[in-house]
């Protein structure tokens, strides 16, 4: 089956005012989501606030992902932070952990060498899309699965829909090329203001994202990311299980 997971930023305006993301696990738990994946940059205690973090999700049932506001690669080097992030996300008891590609295009390095010795672990590992060309380039990610799958290294994509469009390309396009290398989707919407793109819930927005969803495996998480409140966050939700059921 399918697990379903709500990503912290939907309390996004809470956790700015100081709130930690322990506190919404019961939230996350009663709208019926399976999973919550926790912000690295909303993280304020280090190892202490980790381990509430942890203790909470188990006693609300919820499996726990770990989102890293950080890149893998920067200046065509692996990210000396790779190792305490992973730690991090052990001592969490994280089943998924998610980073930016950042600049793999000046990386000229083994990835067996340099990046398969940190993945000796049972929890699973992804990057994914962001809003930025420069780390999010579709040619980047097809080069680096390319890469990753010749000296394997386990590494799958997070494949969020509406993040391409902030780089020009189609989701459709990205989805046709990268569904075989996908393994976890983030879904939310977006619409296009005078200030340009913004995000937005997943039923309030101008992508197509029902159709989208026909080029993924079915057994894969899905999770729901953006700000909002509990009515948009539970619409979603019911709108991708009625989807499927």
């Amino acid at each position: 089956m399918r697990d379903y997971i709500l990503n912290t930023i939907a309390f996004a305006d809470q956790l700015k005012s100081g709130r930690k993301q322990e506190a919404f696990m019961e939230s996350v738990k009663a709208l019926g989501f399976d999973g919550v994946e926790i912000r690295s940059e909303f993280l304020q205690e280090g190892l202490k606030e980790i381990r509430e973090i942890r203790q909470a999700a188990e006693r609300c049932g919820l499996k726990l992902y770990y989102s890293v506001n950080d890149a893998i690669f920067l200046d065509g080097q692996i990210n000396e932070k790779i190792q305490d992030y992973l730690q991090q996300a052990s001592d969490m008891q994280a089943v998924h952990v998610k980073f930016n590609l950042g600049g793999f295009k000046k990386y000229q390095g083994s990835l067996k060498q340099d990046l398969k010795p940190f993945l000796r672990t049972a929890i699973e590992v992804h990057v994914e899309n962001n809003q930025t060309k420069a780390q999010s380039a579709l040619d980047d990610f097809l080069a680096f699965f390319q890469d990753a799958k010749a000296n394997d290294v386990p590494i799958t994509f997070c494949f969020d829909i509406a993040n391409w469009y902030w780089t020009g390309v189609l989701p459709e396009d990205a989805a046709k090329k990268l569904a075989v290398s996908t393994a976890y989707l983030h879904l939310k919407n977006k619409i296009s203001t005078n200030e340009g793109l913004k995000t937005v819930p997943l039923l309030e927005g101008d992508i197509l994202w029902q159709d989208l969803l026909r080029y993924f495996r079915k057994d894969i998480p899905i999770a729901l990311e953006y700000p909002g409140n509990l009515q948009s966050v539970e619409g979603g939700l019911k709108a991708v299980r009625e989807m499927e059921s």
